[in-house]
């Protein structure tokens, strides 16, 4: 902790002039218990007996959204990816199955949420939600739930769908999940394993590492949170508990009556912790209580685009949540101030990250081989808001470099670069480096040239793969894919060493990206069901298209107009909808949209009429209404080593089953062949189902043109 001590000095010897505002309250809300909020001053709140609030004005006003079967939840965590995809979760308030878990999605960043599509069980609470929000992510949709029972959920396509994996033991209730968003994927968890332990668990891309810190204490753990690859939590018992390099240390920073229920990380000149807890409420690690005895029992703690992913902490506002529906905006009023630089001496080059910046500025960076100067200037160019990235290729061999920015010393002096080779003859950069579209190919050919450098060969990179190694001048790509933003990069190499290893120049990089005016195929075999009360999914067959994008779903209601509901990204191939309950008709059409926002003809179209169905039926893949299969079960649900298929035929026909996993695509088909009309059962063994891992999937039936659907669960 003595990081975040360090820190805080620099913060408060800058200038500090916070301001606190009680910007709502509601009495008949027991508790808000998770807060989210962006720069552009939208926020979101979220508590008991399904509470949601949003403001778009910086949480001066405050509006209600319904989210239809939320009232039965208590909703404890909010966080969005992006201002347009984000998710809710909380659990069931009462019996029957009380405290299972619920997770909401939403992809337009309004009032329309979704249930996601995940596996619960009852006493299996989701607590709180991370996604990765750092700009340019690697992995972008990557998000995970904290959940009772010692489970963990993980999504990769931003909350649509779930899975689960077991972390720490079934006694284990973890309350608060965050993400190294600095240094990686790197993922944080925390809870309690029983009355008097707290629990702990990391993953860096290995597996799940299970601590147990100061268990002797008598600790349990809320919130987590991550800053700087140093995770900190809040704890029972007035702790704040940290991992400032790799040791756990504590700080005892309440009361042992009062406890920390929530916490939030920023950053700017060091790091500093934001906590809300009982009675005295909300601090800083310094043991300043900003807020005292005026918002008892504050839950939760947001910052406005959180981590220094945006603004720095010198304009970043905080937003608190807790009892009675309160909710506390505090602007802490630091002013400006110049960006600083961070140094890491790498393979063949130093990686310097600009960061703190307030405002779009110009940066100009200095260099030394010796600590005292004489400094240089070696680059200058325009930073954006938040942080940015600059690399020094132009390193020599076996020395340490020292840095500045502006007149400040950049942290991480001196960087020493590694593998730098030491050749009398080094390749030349070469010059001249363009790129541009390939004219009137309606695809996706980008031209690239170059000229000049020495050297055996060019090396040519499209969005850091390598596609072209030669002595040519000039390449044409023609796999490149219309409407997205390509990468090029260029560079020479040659031979340094009897050990066959290579030298490279220094690289130049350009930007194309290629378009066309052909409109993809339409998607094909559309078809659906009704699956619980007013649900439907429906499903269908991709293009072939190699750029295509994603789809656009368009559906009526009665005798109404088709209009456009909702957008799915590929290569999902369904969509499950909510259209409420008035309704008798429904009909579907999908297209098909590529990257150059060229949009494809429709679909088949799949009606749904509740006329014809009886109340509850299921029907799939049958546009006429009618479906000779009268019953469909199977069972146990969910299986382990197999099961029974039972299922009924009004008429006889060729019998075939299909198992589709949660993506949409075939994973098993068992061909049964021609069956009579009546009653049947197909016994499911262990060998059917053996090579699909655990997981939802959706069982067809299908019977010559007919076919029925059943949503069943694998569970190892």
């Amino acid at each position: 902790m003595l990081r975040i001590i360090a820190g805080l000095i620099i913060l408060i010897g800058i200038v500090y002039a916070g301001i606190l505002t009680k910007v709502y309250e509601n009495a008949n809300i027991a508790e808000l218990r998770g807060v989210f909020a962006f720069e552009n001053g939208t926020v979101w709140a979220v508590g008991t007996d399904g509470s949601v609030l949003k403001s778009t004005d910086g949480g001066y006003n405050w509006s209600s959204v319904s989210i239809t079967g939320a009232s039965d939840y208590h909703l404890n965590a909010v966080f969005f990816s992006d201002e347009s995809r984000g998710c809710i979760v909380g659990e069931k308030k009462a019996n029957p199955n009380r405290f299972m878990g619920r997770a909401y999605y939403t992809t337009n960043g309004d009032s329309n949420w979704s249930v996601a599509e995940h596996t619960v069980e009852k006493d299996l609470p989701f607590k709180d939600i991370v996604f990765h929000i750092r700009d340019n992510s690697p992995n972008p949709g990557l998000g995970y739930i904290a959940a009772g029972q010692g489970y963990v959920y993980q999504t990769t396509n931003y909350g649509q769908a779930w899975t689960r994996e077991i972390v720490g033991p079934k006694n284990v209730c973890f309350h608060g999940i965050c993400m190294d968003l600095d240094y990686g994927n790197a993922v944080y968890a925390c809870g309690d394993a029983g009355l008097t332990t707290g629990i702990y668990v990391s993953n860096s891309g290995s597996g799940w590492v299970v601590e147990y810190p100061y268990s002797n204490l008598g600790l349990n753990y809320f919130k987590i949170s991550n800053q700087y690859n140093d995770p900190c939590m809040s704890a029972s018992k007035g702790y704040c508990v940290g991992k400032p390099g790799g040791n756990w240390v504590s700080m005892h920073v309440l009361p042992d009556e009062n406890v920390l229920y929530g916490i939030g990380a920023n950053t700017g000149f060091g790091t500093q912790f934001f906590y809300g807890g009982s009675d005295e409420a909300f601090g800083r690690l310094n043991n300043e209580h900003i807020l005292n005895n005026y918002g008892r029992y504050l839950l939760d703690v947001s910052l406005a685009k959180q981590w220094g992913f945006g603004p720095s902490l010198i304009s970043t506002v905080h937003y608190l949540v807790g009892k009675g529906g309160r909710i506390f905006k505090y602007d802490p009023q630091f002013v400006p101030w110049p960006p600083t630089m961070t140094v890491y001496g790498e393979s063949q080059r130093v990686r310097c990250v600009i960061h703190d910046s307030e405002e779009p500025s110009y940066a100009y960076i200095y260099r030394s081989s010796c600590p005292d100067g004489p400094f240089d200037l070696v680059a200058h160019f325009d930073i954006p808001v938040g942080y940015t990235t600059w690399y020094d290729n132009s390193v020599s061999f076996n020395l340490d470099y020292y840095y500045r920015i502006y007149d400040l010393p950049a942290s991480g002096n001196p960087a020493h670069p590694t593998n730098l080779p030491n050749p009398t003859n080094p390749p030349q950069t070469p010059t001249g480096f363009s790129t541009s579209d390939y004219s009137n190919d309606d695809g996706g050919r980008v031209n690239t040239s170059w000229s000049g450098g020495s050297g055996t060969s060019n090396v040519l990179y499209r969005d850091d793969k390598s596609i072209y190694i030669g002595t040519n001048s000039s390449f044409t790509d023609t796999s490149a894919v219309t409407g997205r933003n390509h990468k090029y990069e260029i560079r020479k190499r040659k031979w340094y060493s009897s050990e066959n290893e290579y030298v490279y120049s220094g690289s130049l990089t350009s930007y194309t990206t290629p378009v066309n005016n052909l409109y993809p195929s339409a998607p094909s075999s559309l078809s659906g069901e009704r699956t619980a009360g007013d649900t439907m999914l429906i499903r269908w067959s991709a293009p072939s298209n190699i750029d295509l994008h994603g789809y656009f779903i368009y559906r009526k209601l009665d005798s109404g107009n088709y209009a456009k509901v909702n957008s799915v990204p590929n290569p999902r191939c369904y969509w499950r909808d909510a259209p409420g309950t008035s309704w008798m008709v429904i009909k579907y059409k999908v297209t098909a949209v590529d990257w150059c926002g060229k949009e494809s003809g429709y679909s088949n179209e799949y009606t749904y009429d509740k006329n014809s169905i009886p109340d509850g039926g299921n029907e799939m893949g049958n546009e006429s209404g009618q479906c000779n299969i009268t019953e469909l079960l199977v069972k146990p649900n969910p299986l382990s080593r197999s099961g029974v298929l039972t299922y009924s035929l009004s008429k006889g026909g060729d019998v075939r089953i299909n198992l589709y996993n949660a993506a949409g695509r075939a994973v098993k088909v068992l061909s049964i062949g021609r069956q009579v009309a009546g009653r049947h059962e197909v016994v499911l063994n262990a060998e059917d189902i053996d090579d699909l891992s655990s997981g939802v999937y959706f069982l067809e039936l299908s019977v010559d043109n007919s076919s029925a659907m059943e949503r069943i669960v694998i569970w190892r």
